[in-house]
């Protein structure tokens, strides 16, 4: 069972017809039959009273069409919220960065950073440019501004 047995399922509530739902979720009348069968099988419960010309849904089929909106609605949610992620839209980064920065005039390219990505929270660690690059190696941070450093920090790591 996955969430398309559940969108099947809502479909087939709404327009109590089998040809009318399937035309909406693009299937075939028989595979959206074989999804409610698998449904009514998976909970042992008969969802719908069919006849040939009517579907009607059960008591059962009638508590479970709650379960199936909210069921549908969180997966929905969850997936526009996780696009956000993968889309840049939401997430942390945190900035290591030497006590200066100001001075570099980074400030400015850092306050348009957040107008243009208002939903990623934007964290920054300020330290000498040596405990930076240790922070980087040791993943504590995402992106390091530094100073030019001797070679030896990445001869030993």
């Amino acid at each position: 069972m996955d969430i398309e047995h559940f969108r099947s399922f809502l479909a087939l509530a709404k327009h109590q017809h089998f040809s009318n739902a399937a035309d909406e979720i693009h299937l075939s009348q028989s595979s959206l039959s074989k999804q409610i069968e698998k449904l009514e099988k998976e909970f042992s419960v008969k969802l719908f009273n069919r006849t040939t010309r009517t579907v009607r849904l059960t008591p059962a089929g009638k508590e479970f069409l709650t379960h199936a909106r909210n069921i549908v609605d969180e997966f929905d949610l969850t997936r526009r919220n996780m696009q956000e992620y993968s889309g840049m839209e939401r997430g942390q980064i945190i900035l290591g960065t030497i006590p200066i920065i100001s001075y570099l005039g980074l400030t400015s390219l850092i306050a348009s950073f957040q107008r243009t990505y208002p939903g990623i929270e934007l964290k920054i660690k300020e330290a000498e440019s040596k405990t930076l690059l240790q922070w980087r190696h040791d993943l504590k941070i995402d992106v390091a501004f530094i100073t030019q450093t001797d070679n030896k920090f990445w001869e030993r790591n």
